[in-house]
């Protein structure tokens, strides 16, 4: 017995530890009927074989119990002689057994000696019962012993899976053994008849109707041949029913989905045209009677039952288990490692947010500045034991009085001094000129105090949004992920007709209910053939329009193995246009427009402040952080607030940037529309516009903002009219007015035609005093 890898040593140990189960009565039936068939009218050798083979999966005491069966199965035989001969070798075999110690030499000594035993045996037999023994005889006997060392090696595999309590694929060789052993047994019952009703003919053409009603045609034709072809060899049926069992089976198999009762007519329809082609009329009503009890048990057989039959035969479906719970045993793992990430980078990221007021900081900073001036100043000054010693007090709160007028005012001079100390105070102009220079000093450190904080809110920010788009992962890998395994099948025949070459094809459905297939192959040197072919086939078994997701492919270290995956291609598609005029040398208006991800379209436009190099360098920042925010994948409120952090940041003056941003979803065609600061964007659909207004202020200014968006469905035609605030403030009385007017007006399609039409209106309307940069971004949606 090859083992299998599901069912080691151990694991057979333990099986014999067991206590009755259904599986050991099953095979105690087994046995005693293939202990029955007598094969070819003279050999009974299929219940030694799978005694033997039991011998590999059962302990001791329960082959003893088979070898039983096995003995009350001879004893019901017709055939004495071969009976007698078969109980002999069945003993030997139970006793033979309790002495082997060795579990890998325990099938080899028990077949090679069986088998000799069974040539003896029988030569024993002829000659000095029958006294007729002749050469045929050692031949029959010799080519018994075969079958007996071939069918045990085969029933091994069956017996093998049959008491697997692991849930595993289920092997060919598995499958025939347990098929033979199913029909070997079947050919070893009793034909018990009344009249014109056999039970074997109407529990082999149940069998056939269930086979071709839950599987197919092919496997019922298959079941029937081999069925008639068994009971043929075992001497139990005509060999003409070979051929009827067969082909009824295959056209009942055809016509299953019109139910059972159809299935069943076009059995016994088929059965009478094969009888009647044939010349065996005079057996015809026999065999319609037993075809016809057989189809009322077959259409009053429960659905539960058909269905628990279905999915036992599903061996495709317990093929995905396995690796469905393998892929489930690794999301799991990730998903906990992932968050384990996500948890400590959220932890990181409140800890450096975290802000402290602390109140006794402040008071010793001033007790430290006036210890600081006191010490540089009043030192080395003669009145200092008066002013320090017996006015303690009092010189302290002048000098805190002193510092709050500095801090209020910017500057202490002279005329800020309480006039009660002015007097008695002989180094006055220095402890002021002290106090001004230690102020300064503390603004700088404040400045400093401030960035760093604001570099501290930036950091946490981007690790908040780090830990977001982990968490996002996290909800992505858990989400179930669809492997379609029929689905590589018939793209693997697609790709064999058209000859692609290829190695290995994976199809999944993601989170989003999208088709991925990922193909693996032999780099193809530039032929390119999978840009070309690959996707138009694979969008022909699908169902779905497919297109490569990266122009590349992938190649592994060894440059011997390519890859690359095919996407869903996008219901939406998108053309945008810009049309620009600068202020000065360098504009400062920054935009962007394009995919950032599958699916994800941007639009975008940020006003830095005023015009020229400064604003350029605001627009650019923003809308450079925007674009490579959202390919890192980072959502819309996380990459505002990160952006508003670093121009906090990053500017040492007051300064900011509008920032006007649609995201449009190219599947189902949803726009989200952010504006901050921004001025507002149009969506003409034919002759209608519709106007969205900015909610927020700049980014730049205050800390913390709020971001709020609008959600608009786009329809086929549909265009976005994105505009910086030099268009808008073109006309000062009519503001949006001026533009909604023109685009209601306006019947063409281009998106370039229409940027370079309101950029052009923009410019006649300033004339020769043009006061601020001009953007205009033209976007046209159009359904696939």
């Amino acid at each position: 017995m090859i083992e299998r890898e599901v069912l080691h040593k151990k694991d057979v140990k333990a099986l014999k530890r067991e206590k009755l189960k259904a599986q050991h009565l099953l095979l105690l039936i087994f046995i005693f009927f293939t202990s029955r068939v007598l094969f070819l009218r003279e050999i009974m050798p299929f219940g030694i074989a799978l005694l033997i083979a039991s011998t590999m999966i059962l302990d001791k005491e329960w082959i003893m119990v088979c070898g039983l069966f096995s003995v009350l199965g001879y004893l019901t035989e017709s055939n004495v002689l071969a009976a007698k001969t078969h109980i002999f070798l069945t003993v030997w075999v139970m006793i033979l057994n309790l002495f082997i110690k060795s579990e890998k030499k325990r099938l080899f000594i028990l077949l090679a000696s069986t088998s000799i035993l069974n040539v003896l045996a029988s030569v024993f037999a002829h000659k000095y019962f029958l006294k007729n023994l002749v050469l045929y005889d050692v031949i029959i006997s010799s080519f018994e012993s075969l079958i007996i060392i071939s069918s045990a090696y085969l029933f091994t595999y069956g017996l093998a899976y049959f008491f697997n309590k692991k849930n595993v694929e289920l092997l060919k060789e598995e499958l025939i053994s347990l098929v033979l052993i199913f029909l070997i047994s079947y050919a070893g019952l009793w034909d018990i008849s009344y009249k014109y009703v056999s039970l074997k003919s109407v529990l082999a053409v149940l069998v056939i109707l269930t086979s071709a009603y839950i599987k197919d045609g092919q496997v019922a034709a298959s079941v029937g041949l081999l069925l008639g072809l068994v009971s043929s060899f075992a001497g139990n049926i005509s060999v003409y029913l070979v051929a009827v069992y067969g082909l009824c089976g295959l056209v009942a198999g055809a016509l299953k989905d019109l139910g059972r009762i159809i299935t069943s007519v076009a059995f016994m329809i088929t059965s009478v045209v094969v009888m009647m082609y044939a010349n065996k009329v005079d057996v015809l009503f026999t065999l319609e009677v037993n075809i016809l009890f057989a189809s009322i048990i077959f259409i009053l057989l429960p659905s539960s039952i058909l269905d628990k039959l279905n999915l036992a035969l599903d061996f495709e479906n317990k093929r995905e288990v396995p690796q469905k719970l393998y892929v489930e045993r690794i999301k799991d793992y990730i998903n906990g490692k992932l968050n384990i990430i996500s948890k400590s980078l959220n932890g990181l990221a409140s800890v450096l947010a975290e802000r402290y007021e602390n109140n006794l900081s402040k008071v010793n900073e001033v007790k430290g500045t006036v210890e600081k001036i006191a010490n540089k100043v009043c030192s080395n000054c003669e009145g200092r034991h008066f002013c320090w010693q017996r006015e303690t007090y009092y010189t302290y709160d002048v000098f805190c009085e002193m510092l709050r007028m500095a801090e209020k005012n910017g500057k202490l001079d002279i005329k800020q001094v309480p006039n009660s100390f002015n007097l008695k105070c002989v180094k006055l102009n220095e402890i002021i000129r002290q106090i001004n220079f230690e102020m300064e000093i503390i603004r700088l450190n404040n400045r400093w105090n401030k960035k760093l904080l604001n570099s501290k809110i930036v950091l946490a920010e981007q690790i908040k949004g780090i830990s977001v788009v982990v968490s996002d992962l996290v909800k992505d890998i858990t989400k179930s992920v669809e492997f379609k395994n029929e689905l590589e099948d018939k793209i693997s025949m697609v790709f064999d007709i058209n000859g692609i070459k290829y190695n290995d094809v994976m199809v999944t459905k993601n989170s989003n209910n999208k088709y991925e297939v990922t193909i693996y192959g032999v780099p193809c040197q530039g032929k390119t053939s999978c840009s070309s072919d690959v996707p138009k086939l694979v969008s022909q078994v699908l169902g779905k329009r497919m297109i490569r997701e990266n122009a590349m492919c992938k190649l592994d270290e060894n440059n011997k193995m390519c890859h690359y995956k095919l996407i869903e291609a996008e219901n939406f598609g998108v053309a945008s246009a810009v049309a620009r005029f600068s202020k000065e040398e360098i504009s400062g208006d920054s935009y962007y427009f394009g995919n950032v991800a599958p699916g994800k379209y941007i639009i975008a436009i940020s006003d830095g402040m005023g015009s020229g190099f400064e604003a350029a360098m605001e627009s650019n920042t923003t809308i450079t952080l925007i674009e490579k925010f959202m390919e890192a994948g980072f959502d819309r409120n996380t990459t505002m607030k990160a952006i508003n952090s670093i121009l906090l940041l990053k500017n040492n003056s007051e300064s900011f940037a509008t920032v006007d941003l649609g995201i449009i979803d190219l599947y189902e065609g949803i726009g989200e529309f952010i504006k901050v600061g921004a001025v507002s964007t149009f969506i003409k659909s034919g002759f209608d516009v519709e106007i969205i207004e900015n909610k927020n202020l700049p980014i730049g200014i205050i800390e913390d903002i709020e971001i709020e968006s609008e959600i608009y469905q786009f329809k086929n035609g549909d265009m976005i009219i994105m505009v910086s605030d030099g268009v808008i403030d073109a006309d000062n009385e009519l503001k949006d007015k001026w533009i909604s007017k023109l685009l209601r007006e306006y019947s063409g399609g281009n998106p370039r035609d229409l940027a370079d039409y309101i950029l052009q209106r923009s410019k006649e309307k300033y004339g020769d005093n043009i006061k601020d940069d001009l953007t205009v971004i033209v976007s046209k949606i159009w359904k696939m």
